[in-house]
């Protein structure tokens, strides 16, 4: 393994380190072709300097002659069309470039809302010096058009291989989480533990691109700008994206200028939110600085209700209440760097910081019968859980283009540390049938257990990516990509019994796992007039390490492919194609074969315990999970309607399915993992925007779907299957006076699990805003019928259950946020500075010596 990472990262080097040598080079590697080459290259070998031209001048308004600020300027060589100097006019149009080779040139001059402009300019000795003027570009009423039209954008943008989710218009997110934004995204679903699926599959998160550990609900919502959900990723991405890829990009100004906002909320549950965010962009450089702070508390209720069984006759009941009131606190921070070195390359810089603390304080009351449901036991456990957490993410990339159109490559390095620690308290009180306290003792009854775990794990992504259109029609596409991570757990479990304390050595289990994942990937893409498909095939060595600390046999581990035999196990395909008519239809289709792994508590074989009624235990023997999946997407898009039609399917070989057995009659629930044989599942979803009237629109998804899953537990087959359906709707109307209403709604019918099946589950939010231009106003209620809440039902051979559980309770939340700033702006006064230079600079007839 060592071997293949090391030629993986040999292979980047080599691959890499010419295209940064030829962007270094004058004339970007060519050598100084393109004018005066020869001579150049005669006077450079005498050791002469003759970077002698200067050129300068106004970029203008045609109508009005007032200069035009930050319009791009690029010089290129005649031949070769190779990049020599460049720059952003200056606030009065002004721009000016210096030390220039002797040659003929291509001068180009683009601005939005202005037709392009071209004009050719030579140096040489004799006029070194040019000053060309006023040059006045025409304006383009076709672009000043689109501006206007596009600067306003809908809640969710339509396209065939994904949605895009514009969270700057919803209004309910404001001064939540990544969590709240997820509720209203087309096809996606959260559960009570703010876990999210996407077409029932857990998809991977994405931060700007990029992998990441942070979760859903460590990421403020007003960073986020918009959310990109890809529900069947090519062979460019990770292989393990079973479920999709959820894309959150996060808030950055590209603009030259300046820019900010500064917000807070406070809300019922004692929520508070503050954010402050700045963008700067300045001539080369951009700079990024961003904070955000979120608490709040919920009380809330769940209950659990099991009949134990044993050849279809009850033999036991078992009940359990939880009201708990969960804490939480985090902090995000980011600063992040660009540079454009030049026109072709730029460089970024970002650190992104989390610190979080949450707190749980559940008072839980149990009983057990017997089968004619006379009570044998009861009692009570208090469990106060405290968890603490930091991460840190440092991101490093370099993109470089060439000037041939959409050729391109980037590097990106990523390490990522985080560390974090869990304590939890339980206390317990069992009394008998009449009433009266059970002795407590360290074996079966203690009258307190804590747990302190300490975690930490540190990440290491390398990717390089690169695009090469062999012509207008074609393009290939291929890089590499290794991902290495190492985690440790270290928990502590005691019992206690006054003051005697026992060490609980099957719960105190500290572990490391090490898993490395290399890959490479090509893609093809051609198009024939209307008529456009993908090919594609990714590569993925796996090699996992799971490993008992404190014991000589704890030792576990998988790897793909292990031999030549299991090769196709590590081949993913991909295959898309498409097909338009004109500029309003569109039909896709797709397949892939991706990979699911499990993870170190689905393998180890040892005892977690939630809670003493409520065991996990993992299966050595668990295989990786293989899912195929397809599309078909229709895409209508008219003026005041869209409409997003995908026919889905998928097939997955040995799925991943988590199953649970009473423990005879103990009413101890044991949970634990198998490969099931195979599942199905297809739908038809539909994603409709319209706009009726002016100021109204109006987003509609609905799914449709089956599953199917069987299972082979303890030689006995289980087949469930079943329909199922979402509904989620959006609709926000503009009132007079700068009043924005949003109303949005979920419906989630039952769908099957792997041993029964999901409760129902609705709500719905209302939101309102007012925008006094740089100062805005939002008032939220979130879940209005306080209905949410996530439960199961299961019906196996040893037991049925109901249980209950939700994430927050219903609050109401104003905010307001202050925008400021100015785009197409300089923050720095550098003009006096810069005509100073100017006029300190030698003199071009003595050739710069």
């Amino acid at each position: 393994m060592k071997k293949v990472f090391a030629c993986l990262a040999f292979g980047l080097f080599v691959l890499v380190l010419p295209n940064v040598l030829m962007a270094q080079m004058p004339g970007g590697g060519n050598g100084g072709k393109g004018g005066g080459g020869g001579l150049q290259n005669m006077l450079q070998q005498q050791g002469i300097k003759m970077n002698v031209g200067h050129i300068y001048g106004k970029v203008v308004d045609p109508k009005t002659g007032k200069g035009i600020e930050f319009a791009s300027v690029a010089l290129y060589t005649t031949h070769g069309d190779s990049l020599t100097g460049g720059q952003l006019t200056e606030t009065n149009g002004d721009f000016s470039l210096d030390n220039l080779p002797l040659g003929s040139y291509k001068l180009k001059i683009t601005y939005v809302g202005y037709k392009p402009m071209e004009k050719n300019v030579v140096v040489t000795f004799k006029n070194g010096e040019q000053d060309l003027g006023d040059l006045a570009m025409e304006e383009d009423a076709t672009t000043m058009k689109a501006v206007t039209v596009t600067a306003e954008k809908s809640t969710i943008e339509l396209k065939p291989d994904r949605k895009v989710f514009n969270v700057d218009k919803d209004l309910s997110a404001r001064g939540g989480t990544g969590i709240d934004v997820m509720k209203n995204i087309p096809g996606v679903s959260t559960d009570a533990d703010g876990n999210v699926t996407l077409r029932n599959a857990s998809p991977n998160i994405y931060i700007d691109g990029k992998p990441t550990t942070l979760t859903l609900d460590q990421i403020p919502a007003d960073q986020i700008e918009k959310v990109e959900v890809i529900t069947n990723p090519s062979a460019k991405f990770e292989a393990s994206a079973t479920g999709g890829i959820i894309n959150v990009v996060l808030k950055k100004n590209q603009k030259p200028g300046y820019n900010g906002m500064v917000s807070m909320a406070l809300g019922t549950n004692k929520q508070y939110n503050g954010m402050a965010l700045l963008n700067v962009h300045e001539k080369k450089f951009g700079f990024l600085l961003a904070y955000n702070i979120h608490g709040a508390t919920n009380d809330v209720y769940s209950y659990t209700d099991r009949r134990s069984l044993n050849n279809g006759e009850t033999t036991g009941y078992f009940h359990q209440d939880d009201n708990s009131i969960d804490k939480r606190l985090f902090q995000v921070g980011r600063i992040g760097l660009d540079y454009n070195a030049s026109n072709r390359t730029s460089l970024s810089l970002s650190e992104n910081m989390v610190f979080g603390r949450f707190e749980t304080n559940d008072n839980g009351s149990y009983s057990t019968s017997d089968s004619s449901n006379t009570l044998k036991l009861s009692g009570n456990r208090n469990t106060d859980r405290v968890v603490n957490f930091r991460n840190f993410t440092t991101d490093f990339s370099i993109h470089h283009t060439y000037p041939v159109e959409d050729k391109e490559w980037t590097l990106d390095l990523n390490y990522n540390r985080s560390r974090g620690g869990t304590n939890y308290t339980y206390d317990f009180t069992t009394y008998d049938p009449i009433g009266n306290l059970i002795p407590y003792n360290l074996a079966d009854n203690p009258e307190s257990e804590t747990d302190s775990t300490g975690t930490s794990s540190n990440m290491v992504t390398a990717q390089w990516d690169f695009a090469d259109p062999i012509n207008k029609d074609m393009k290939i596409e291929f890089g590499v990509r290794s991902n290495y991570q190492r985690q440790f757990a270290t928990p502590v479990v005691y019992d206690q019994v006054g003051d005697s304390i026992n060490p609980v050595p099957n719960l105190s289990l500290r572990y490391r796992t090490d898993n490395l994942i290399n890959a490479a990937y090509v893609t093809f893409s051609h198009q024939v007039k209307n008529f456009s498909y993908q090919l594609g095939l990714r590569f993925e060595e796996t090699y996992f390490v799971g490993k008992l600390l404190d014991s000589v046999n704890g030792t576990f581990s998988y790897g793909y492919p292990s031999s030549i035999n299991n090769l196709y196990n590590a081949l993913f395909p991909s295959l898309s194609l498409s097909q338009k008519w004109g500029e309003k239809h569109e039909l896709q289709f797709n397949i892939t074969r991706k990979i699911k792994r499990p993870n170190f508590f689905q393998v180890s074989p040892f005892i977690f315990a939630s809670d003493m009624y409520d065991y996990r235990i993992g299966n050595p023997a668990l295989q990786p999970e293989f899912d195929n999946k397809a599309e078909l997407n229709y895409d209508l898009t008219l003026d005041k309607f869209t409409w997003l039609s995908s026919l889905y399917g998928s097939f997955d070989q040995q799925p991943i399915t988590q199953y649970s057995y009473a423990q005879d009659s103990s009413n101890i629930l044991i949970n634990t993992f198998e490969n099931a044989k195979n599942s199905w599942e297809y739908g038809w979803e539909n994603t409709i925007k319209v706009t009726p009237v002016k100021g109204l629109d109006i987003t509609a998804d609905g799914t449709v779907y089956y599953n199917s899953i069987v299972s082979n537990v303890s030689g006995a087959e289980i087949n469930n299957h079943g329909y199922s359906y979402t509904i989620k709707g959006i609709i926000s109307y503009k009132f007079p006076l700068g009043i924005v209403g949003q109303i949005n709604g979920t419906y989630e019918a039952p769908r099957i699990i792997p041993q029964g099946h999901t409760l129902p589950l609705y709500f719905f939010d209302l939101s309102v805003s007012k925008d006094l231009g740089i100062v805005s106003f939002n008032l939220s209620v979130s879940d209005v019928l306080n209905s949410k809440v996530h439960g199961n039902y299961y019906d196996t051979p040893t037991y049925i259950q109901t249980n209950t559980h939700r994430r927050d309770v219903r609050y109401a939340r104003l905010g307001m946020s202050i925008k400021f700033g100015k785009l197409d702006s300089s923050i720095f006064k550098l003009k006096k500075q810069l005509k100073k230079e100017q006029q300190n600079a030698p003199s071009g007839d003595d050739l710069g010596f």
